[in-house]
Parts: C-alpha cells; structure tokens; sequence
C-alpha cells in the first residue's frame, strides 16, 4: 500500500473510519450517521483485487454510475414514480455498500424507506443530501485508492 499525502490524509481523516461513527448529519436525529466511507471494505476489495487497476476502476464506474442514478430519481421523483424511485433508491443503497460508501447507502435506504411510507415529495427532501453524500464519498474514495488501483493509507 501506497502513503497518502499531509493533504490527502486530512481529506479521508475526517470522513472515513475503520468502523468507528464519526456523527450525524445536518443537525437532523433522524439522519444517518457514521463514516461517509468505512475502509475496511476498500481492504476487502483491495484483497480481492490484490491491488490490480480493477479496484480504481470500480471506484470510477460507481461514481459514473451513482450520479447517473441519481439524476434518475430525480426524473422519477419529479415525475411522481414512487415505484420507481424505491427501485432507484435500492439500487444506490447496494452499490454504495459494495463500495463502502455507507453514509450514502444509509440516506438511499432512509429515501426508499420514505417512499414505502408516504409519496414522492417526502422522499425528495433528502435527495440533496443524498447527492452530497454520494460526492463526498466519491472524494473519498478516489483519495483512499490511487489512479493505479493501489489502497493507499493515511500515515499515522
């Protein structure tokens, strides 16, 4: 594994853990909470991968592919698909946890759990967080895996 950088281990410091919860999210109780990214699944995929360029690659296909799935549930939403937005929101739930992203997978989960309970517009109230989430783990990510694929650790 390679060394990160002063900066880069500031960057995933803060929003990435080895399991430990770090805190909730925009003052709201209900709000999922814990490490935007949790690294032992990076080290799992990592060891599946055994450091090949396929893991900088998923991490790139999950960023493609969230936010193409994001500006779907969007449509959905705005377009009142209920149905179709739990869908949306169960697909970001799995990928995201694949990847470790689990704050992102918490707010997918909390939005499909929303859309079982009440309508569309309900849901849509944490889409933006969902989307920060999403982009913040991507950050992330990207930091804790380099262009080669290699896990990189923050020094300690």
């Amino acid at each position: 594994m390679g060394e990160m950088s002063a900066d880069e281990c500031a960057g995933v410091a803060d929003f990435a853990s080895y399991g430990e919860p770090l805190g909730g999210v925009s003052g709201d109780p209900t709000a999922p909470s814990g490490p935007i990214v949790d690294l032992r699944r990076l080290d799992d995929l990592d060891e599946l991968f055994a450091g090949r360029d396929d893991l900088a690659s998923l991490i790139e296909e999950f960023a493609t592919d969230s936010a193409l799935c994001v500006h779907e549930l969007r449509s959905l939403l705005d377009a009142g698909d209920v149905e179709g937005a739990a869908l949306a929101c169960h697909t970001l739930t799995g990928s995201a946890a694949i990847v470790g992203a689990d704050r992102p997978a918490a707010h997918a989960r909390r939005m499909q759990k929303r859309l079982a309970e009440a309508s569309a517009e309900v849901a849509d109230a944490g889409l933006d967080e969902l989307e920060d989430a999403l982009a913040e783990a991507v950050r992330v990510l990207r930091v804790a895996v380099g262009p080669d694929g290699a896990r990189r650790e923050p020094r300690r």
